[in-house]
């Protein structure tokens, strides 16, 4: 658990707040629409005037839990994606305050070999790995392999860029962290991609899912 934690455990909030919401006038939803569906059969002891009624009463019911369902489901997710956007925002900040570049945190060593010439993509990623956690290294790791890139071949040059995105920050892995738990939201919330359609059955069964798929990365965020 890093010291950044409270960001992962607010978008979890954020996310559940969305999600129960969603869920709960789905329900009531669902439930006035069998309710209605049921109405349509009229039982051997109904008169004109208990059916007639029963349908009318249910059908007002269906109309009321149907119109809360559709503007909960025109601004539950909105409201989501723009807490976490503001979440993210407020991230980089606290990130980029403990990322001023440090020349007490520079390993000679390491510097030696990113200056040599001799580095392969792999071996700028192993260092990204071994330097997550110090953004003056990351900061160094990224110019060399953006350097490097230039006169590298298609294949390389694709490893070296990805190093260079991954590390240009100093951010390191908990950005990237951010990430896998955002995509993980977008999965359970319907928003898998632009246009994306899940009925609501289905996102109300992923958004079930949120905790499974997202507690261990959010507990060690």
């Amino acid at each position: 658990m890093s010291k950044y934690n409270r960001f992962a455990k607010d978008l979890d909030a954020a996310f559940k707040t969305s999600r129960d919401a969603y869920a709960k006038a789905y329900s009531q939803y669902a439930q006035a629409e069998r309710a209605a569906k049921d109405a349509q059969r009229r039982a051997p002891d109904d008169t004109n005037y208990s059916y007639a009624l029963r349908k009318a009463e249910t059908e007002v019911e269906r109309v009321e839990k149907k119109e809360l369902f559709e503007e909960v489901r025109k601004n539950v997710w909105s409201v989501f994606n723009s807490k976490r956007a503001e979440l993210r925002a407020e991230l980089e900040k606290a990130i980029a305050a403990d990322c001023i570049t440090d020349p007490a945190a520079l390993d000679t060593n390491a510097v030696y070999l990113l200056d040599s010439g001799t580095m392969t993509a792999a071996d700028y990623a192993a260092f990204a790995e071994k330097y997550d956690g110090n953004s003056t290294m990351l900061k160094l790791v990224a110019a060399r392999a953006h350097a490097a890139a230039e006169s590298a071949e298609p294949k390389e040059r694709a490893a070296l860029n990805q190093v260079y995105s991954d590390c240009k920050d100093g951010n390191g892995a908990i950005m990237r962290l951010w990430d896998d738990i955002s995509h993980v939201a977008n999965l359970c919330s319907g928003q898998r991609y632009e246009g994306c359609n899940d009925s609501p059955a289905v996102i109300v069964e992923m958004g079930e899912k949120w905790e499974e798929l997202s507690a261990n990365v959010i507990e060690n965020f």
